[in-house]
């Protein structure tokens, strides 16, 4: 069992692609698309501190799969998300948590590309999201050479650049493609290259975390 999660910083910056603002962990030589190219990506927040700040996957009808960074204090590893105060946006509507789960070998900033620390947290809802189809969880192992997709609200910008501080527009969020470099016990890994059409990857960046 596997999933790709974007890593990045968790200092909130703000998110255009939110009702308020606030973005924890890009997508860089991307791509925007509207938000029915994939519907089971949304936007993760905390109501407490009133903004969206990550991207996650709907992988049940009422689970999303994120990142651990998005909810751990990353100098403690303690929860900074109460269990009712999650918040998942997905097809404009709001939904809420009654509970969030981290993997506890994720202890915050320790834990960062640390082998044998997960990265994942499960958002549960307090209700099933109607009408859409979660993302299956792959099952195969993946190969190096494999080309993942990326897909976030997080910020945008080029390889030659860097961020830019911009976002998604509203109705929309971005995409990409990067070769797997490195497999290890816990982790998929890829070196981002800045490279020219057709060969062109792409990588992740704060906000994309848990796309």
């Amino acid at each position: 069992l596997w999933a790709v999660l974007a890593l990045a910083s968790s200092a909130p910056q703000c998110f255009g692609a939110c009702d308020a603002c606030g973005v924890a962990p890009r997508i860089i030589d991307g791509i925007n698309v509207p938000q029915s190219a994939f519907p089971t990506v949304g936007l993760i927040g905390d109501s407490d501190a009133g903004y969206f700040y990550c991207s996650g996957t709907l992988i049940a009808p009422h689970f999303v799969l994120c990142a651990a960074h998005c909810v751990v204090d990353p100098s403690s590893g303690q929860s900074t998300v109460q269990p009712t105060h999650g918040m998942f946006k997905l097809g404009g509507v709001i939904y809420k948590t009654v509970r969030v789960y981290f993997n506890p070998t994720f202890k915050g900033d320790v834990s960062l590309d640390k082998e044998g620390a997960i990265d994942l947290s499960i958002w549960e809802l307090n209700q099933d999201v109607p009408g859409v189809t979660p993302s299956p969880l792959n099952r195969t192992p993946p190969t190096v050479g494999q080309t993942l997709t990326l897909a976030g609200y997080g910020e945008q910008g080029t390889g030659t650049k860097g961020v830019d501080g911009t976002f998604p527009p509203d109705g929309t969020l971005d995409t990409g493609h990067a070769p797997i470099d490195t497999l290890t016990a816990t982790f998929i890994k890829w070196n981002f290259r800045s490279v020219a059409p057709p060969n062109q990857e792409s990588d992740t960046a704060p906000g994309d975390s848990g796309g």
